[in-house]
Order: C-alpha cells, then structure tokens, then sequence
C-alpha cells in the first residue's frame, strides 16, 4: 500500500538495552512497553504499557500519550504526558531513549501485515491503563507474585524464545510474507525463481565447483578467530588492512561486512556486501547475508530485490553444472566436501530463519533444510536442530523439541541459543533437574549472564527452596551495584526482599522493596510493604518505620 503522507516515521533506539534496534510506525496507534503492547523494550524502569505513540498518515502528523506510567516519559530531556514529535526529538522511556525519523515511505513493497495493531484513540485509555494480567506469552522475567509471596513462573515457563532476536511483535504477527515478496516480483522473473527450499535441496546435492570461494584464505579465518575472542576492533582493523591488499578477494568484502554487522554499523555492512556481490566467483552466501541486514533496518524493497537476486545466482550455477546431479557423479556429502559454499549457504539461510520467525516460509519447507543440515550438509553443526526445534515449539511438541536441543547441546555445549532455550524448555516439562543441570551450564560457560542467575533464583522458588535462590540474586546484585542500568537489578533487588520478608526481617526487607521502587520497579512500588512505611523525600525511612 502506498502510504498518503509523505512521511514514514521510526524510531531508533540509540541508548538502552536494545541499542541499533530499528522500529517502522505505520498509520495508527503502536503501544511501548515492558511486557504489553506492541514494542517490547527489555527495561526495568519501563512500565508494562508506558506510552502510546499515534501516527495520523494523512496529516503526516506523530504524537504520543503518556498511559500513567511510574516513571514518565521525557521528550528532548523534558517529562511530558502527551506531544508532537518531529524529525530528530529524542523519546525516553525509563533507560531507552529513541531518535525519531520521519523518512520518506517506502512504496514499492506491500508488507503483508502491519507491525501492530491499529486502534482508535479513545480506546486507549480503556486498554491499557487499567490493570491487566500477565501475558504468559510474555518473555519478561517480571511476573506477578503468588499470594503467599513466591514469584509465579507461569509466565517464565512459556517463555521458550531465544534471547537476542530483535522483534517488536508477538509470535502470532507476521512483519514480512515472503509469500508476499514472491508476488511482487514480475511475472517474467518470478518463472525462473523456484521457491527458495527448492533450489537449495538441489544446489545442496550437486557437486559444484564454487569458482574462488572454495577454499577461504587462512588470513581471513584467523581474523574471524580473533573477533570470536572479543577483539573486534583489531579484527576490523586487520580485515580493513587484508582487503586493501587483496581487493580482488570477495571473501574480504564479505569478512568487512561480517564485522561490521557485529559493530551493528548496518550501514557500512551492506555496502561491504554490496561490493562483495559485484564478483563473479562471489559464494551466493552474500545473498543471505545482505537479506538479512535490509530486514534489521526494514529496507523491504531492497530485500525482495535480494531475494530475487539469490535465487537467480543459485539456479544460474545448477544450470552451469546441473549435470553433475543428472549423472549422480558424487554423493551430498561428497558435494558439500568438496564446495564449502554450500554448506555455509544452508547454515545462513537456517540461521536467518531463526533469527526471523516472523518471515512466512512453509514449516514443511524449513523442515526439509533443517533435515538436510542434519543428515548431510552439516551434521556437526546445531543449526540444523536449533530449526526444527524452534519449528516443534511453535507446534506446541515440546518433549521432541528438548530432544532434538539436547543433540544440539552434544554438539555445541557453548551455543547461547541452544542453552537458554533447553533451560526454559526443561523447565516448562517440569523436569527440574535437568533444568537446573542447564542452567548451571549456562552460568558456568557465560558467568556475566544475569539472566542465567535470575532464571536459576526462579527455578529455586519453584522448588520452594527461597533461601537457595539467595545467591543468585546476589549475583545479579553485585552487578547491578557495579551497573545500575543493569536489566535485571531492580527485580533482584526486589526478591531478595521477598526472601528477608520472609525471615521476619522486616527493616532489612523493606530497605530492598523500597530501592527496587527507586528504581522503577512496579512491584515493589506495589508492595505493602512500603504503603506503610513513611518516606523521607530523599527515600530513606523515616523513625515511624523501623
């Protein structure tokens, strides 16, 4: 559809948790908040619905309400309950600020469906400033407590999502159809374009010669090395010197990009991309890689273009060498041995599909690629099994989904993805054991990890065992000390005065409710606890409350 208004507003988080993270607005009303609405922000001191932004497509015109949240929101450095906003205001809710853009619309791609509901204005009010119960679909590690004081983990327990994937809609959304990208290519170019399984399944067994990429220099494999252990300026720095010197290597183009994705410098990733496209011997690998960065910064048009371009230099190279599979020279295996690409082309597309949920591919075709990674394209990597997986979660068939994540952790004891999601899964089976065995795993391999620390702390509420759950919380509390913008530090603070409440320890139990509240918390501003403890206006307590 092509928007009315001259005008296509977003907003960019430019500080905060998601720091890079890209969000389109469209006519009508998006909802920010911590756990309701239609963008999440991972922010202790956001509210669960903080505040509504209104874009009017007509008028060109892009507003926000405040919905009573705790701690306000500020438009330039200045708390306002409802405004204008213009090209280049800066929007804060709790510890995210947002720079908003008004961009010209982009008219040459029709998105199947929007990235949130619309709604009138004067149901917002009704909507989302009244109370409301958790979502259990929700991620947030902030649910509400039972009765009798312990966390409820029902909303934990559904929360089987891998942890950096940068959505802003719920599972059930759809953002791009690549159903819809298909329809949208001409008539003449669409007949070449099989579907994209099809043309995988078929490179995947061919034997094919990959022109230059089949065997990456070493120089570029050790910088990529030296990215992995943390050193990713120097990494950019030494790919920047290796392209300079090799400016007839694609794979340095490709490296460049690869780094820079890390650096979510987006912009420079894809002009990296871009050029390494330019070469004839280039791995059809760059195709996925450039997909994805025009999806992180919702260049629609520009990945339908890309689309079409993959499938075209696929299915030009099985024309070239198709009859390596009509004479049944080689094996698969024999074939990805021999041309590395193919196998690198497999665990990108596999990987983009994870990292994407949102994108409409038939779960009977990404099965299929997942099936093929395990058996022959690259059975000693996850990824195969992380795609179905995620597949049998959306299927609601758990126990084959922590099976197929159990192979997963055989391979790769390391992989984030694989040990959040086996945790969680676990958990959601009751099989508690086997969570907490996870789970310390993931403290053991990413001890920085504060939401390792908080999930274990739940699990030891769950086993009725508070105390236990003591010093993970202080973990998390030693960070935050360190960082008080850390995610999770409000909400530890605010357990562990849960657990001292407990232990009768009334004075030591409200000091922590009371900081958790000072630092945007809702729980603990909620709690009974500081109703009827009388506040200094500095926050400490008075006399009346020891």
């Amino acid at each position: 559809m092509v928007s009315q208004s001259k005008f296509a507003p977003r907003l960019v988080i430019i500080e905060g948790h998601e720091k890079g993270k890209v969000i389109p607005l469209t006519d009508g009303t998006a909802i920010i908040g911590r756990s309701k609405g239609d963008v999440i922000v991972h922010d202790a001191r956001v509210s669960r619905s903080h505040v509504a932004i209104q874009f009017d497509e007509k008028k060109g015109v892009l507003t926000f309400t405040d919905l009573k949240s705790l701690n306000g929101t500020f438009l330039n450095g200045e708390e306002k309950k409802e405004g204008q906003i213009a090209d280049g205001d800066r929007l804060q809710v709790g510890d995210t600020i947002f720079d908003c853009q008004m961009t010209k619309p982009d008219t040459s791609v029709d998105i199947s469906e929007s990235l949130r509901r619309n709604r009138a204005k004067d149901d917002i009010a009704q909507q989302y400033i009244e109370p409301e119960e958790e979502d259990l679909e929700d991620v947030s590690l902030a649910p509400e407590p039972h009765a009798d004081g312990t966390p409820n983990l029902s909303a934990l327990s559904h929360a089987v999502q891998e942890p950096d994937v940068r959505t802003v809609a719920k599972k059930r959304k759809r953002v791009v159809s690549l159903r819809s990208w298909y329809l949208k290519i001409p008539v003449r170019k669409r007949i070449q374009l099989l579907s994209l399984v099809t043309i995988l399944i078929g490179v995947g067994y061919l034997g094919l010669d990959d022109r230059g990429s089949k065997t990456t220099s070493v120089r570029v494999e050790a910088i990529r090395r030296q990215a992995e252990q943390g050193q990713l300026g120097e990494a950019v720095l030494a790919a920047q010197q290796y392209q300079a010197k090799n400016p007839a290597d694609p794979n340095g183009f490709i490296l460049l990009g690869d780094l820079y994705a890390l650096q979510n410098d987006y912009q420079k990733a894809v002009l990296a991309y871009q050029k390494a496209a330019t070469f004839s011997n280039v791995s059809p690998v760059v195709h996925v890689k450039l997909i994805r960065q025009y999806l992180v910064t919702q260049n629609n048009a520009a990945a339908v273009e890309e689309y079409t371009r993959l499938g075209e230099a696929i299915q030009n190279v099985g024309r070239i060498l198709g009859e390596a599979i009509k004479d049944k020279k080689m094996s698969a295996s024999d074939a990805v041995a021999q041309n590395p690409f193919i196998r690198d082309l497999f665990v990108e597309t596999a990987q983009l599909f994870l990292d994407f949920k949102e994108l409409e591919e038939p779960p009977q075709q990404l099965m299929l690629i997942a099936r093929a990674l395990q058996k022959d394209i690259a059975p000693d990597d996850p990824v195969g099994y992380k795609l179905e997986a995620q597949l049998l979660f959306q299927q609601n068939q758990t126990e084959s989904a922590v099976a197929l994540l159990d192979k997963a952790y055989a391979l790769n004891p390391r992989d984030r993805w694989v040990i959040e999601n086996l945790a969680l899964a676990k958990y959601r089976l009751k099989d508690y054991e086997g969570t907490e065995r996870v789970l310390r795993a993931w403290i053991d391999n990413f001890p920085d990890s504060t939401r390792a620390y908080l999930t274990m702390a739940y699990l030891k509420f769950t086993q009725k065992d508070a105390k236990a759950a003591l010093p993970f919380l202080q973990k998390i509390i030693e960070v935050g000390n360190r960082n008080p913008k850390e995610t999770y530090y409000p909400e530890a603070l605010y357990w562990v005065g849960q657990v001292l409440l407990q232990d009768q320890r009334l004075g030591e139990a409200t000091q922590y409710v009371q900081q958790s509240c000072q630092l945007g918390y809702e729980l603990g501003c909620q709690s009974p606890l500081l109703q009827r403890v009388p506040t200094s206006p500095n926050g400490s307590e008075t006399q009346n409350g020891q």
